[in-house]
């Protein structure tokens, strides 16, 4: 089973009870469900990529959609080994700080992550 497919069932159950809560509290629970998801990563790192791609991929800023979240699973398969290039939503911007964030933190990951990543990185032509 993906990663990301537990992260958005976690997702699914958050969106059912938001109209409950606050968004900041909607949110601190998909930042929860984030980290918990790539919890092999180093927090500054977990916490770099939830900020870029919460803040990028959301569609009102003063919200924080369900369907807002739904992004943050192809994240967390690239980081799982899972990534499906076929869809790949990534875009020119979104590989550049992955590459960033790769070097920044590549003494603490596994070389096995890094190789994957930096594999598709070269070949999206980033590299």
């Amino acid at each position: 089973m993906f990663q990301s497919h537990a992260f958005q069932k976690r997702i699914r159950k958050i969106d059912s009870k938001a109209g409950t809560n606050d968004q900041q509290e909607v949110l601190d629970e998909v930042r929860s469900a984030f980290d918990n998801s790539l919890s092999s990563l180093p927090e500054p790192m977990r916490a770099e990529l939830f900020d870029f791609f919460s803040q990028k991929y959301r569609a009102d800023p003063e919200t924080y959609s369900f369907d807002d979240a739904l992004f943050l699973g192809e994240v967390i398969d690239l980081f799982t080994s899972e990534y499906n290039d076929e869809t790949d939503p990534l875009d020119n911007e979104d590989w550049e700080f992955v590459k960033d964030i790769i070097d920044e933190n590549a003494l603490e990951l596994d070389m096995e992550l890094i190789n994957y990543v930096m594999k598709i990185i070269v070949d999206k032509g980033v590299l």
